[in-house]
């Protein structure tokens, strides 16, 4: 139970409640000599606010529309793929989502592998979201990475005999249908 939980970690001091009802954990006595927390340092590479609103710029919209629940922000992935690969190295994405790995491991000179099984999302974010940075669009940590534009990215599709699948999980709407599927 995800409130007992909470509630002993509270009881072992090692979280507490703000006033505003958001929950923290206390610094370790390290993070109170180096002046940074894990979480501060997180919060350094972005949070997904800050990705919603890179999504919404580079598709123009102006509203409070969210085109993908989950964005993860760019800097972030930037850090991620800096510290841990180097160029023309490949960055494998097995859950593209709205596409940032695979943007910024194209404006990073990586080579890249993106999958993502709902056409929708393919199509309505990642491909033009990837035509778009393939042409110079300056969002997200274009600035930090120089980036101008150029390259090119190749988009491939499930063979014919894996769109039954692909029907049966667009079209479920529990998750006994998914079971089933696999099943």
């Amino acid at each position: 139970n995800i409130q007992s939980d909470i509630t002993k970690f509270c009881e072992d001091d090692l979280l507490y409640i703000t006033s505003n009802n958001s929950v923290r954990r206390f610094k370790t006595e390290e993070e109170l000599n180096s002046g940074k927390s894990i979480t501060d340092l997180l919060l350094d590479w972005g949070q997904n606010q800050d990705a919603t609103d890179e999504l919404r710029k580079l598709f123009d919209i102006t509203d409070d529309t969210k085109i993908f629940a989950t964005p993860k922000p760019e800097l972030l992935m930037h850090n991620i793929i800096s510290c841990s690969t180097e160029e023309g190295d490949i960055v494998l994405d097995f859950f593209s989502g709205s596409g940032t790995t695979l943007a910024v491991a194209h404006k990073l000179n990586r080579r890249y592998i993106g999958i993502e099984q709902m056409d929708d999302t393919i199509k309505k974010i990642i491909l033009p979201r990837m035509s778009k940075v393939i042409n110079g669009e300056d969002g997200g940590v274009s600035n930090l990475c120089k980036w101008q534009g150029g390259g090119s990215f190749i988009y491939c599709e499930l063979m014919k005999w894996n769109e039954v699948f692909m029907k049966k999980i667009n079209s479920a709407t529990e998750s006994n249908q998914l079971i089933k599927i696999w099943g």
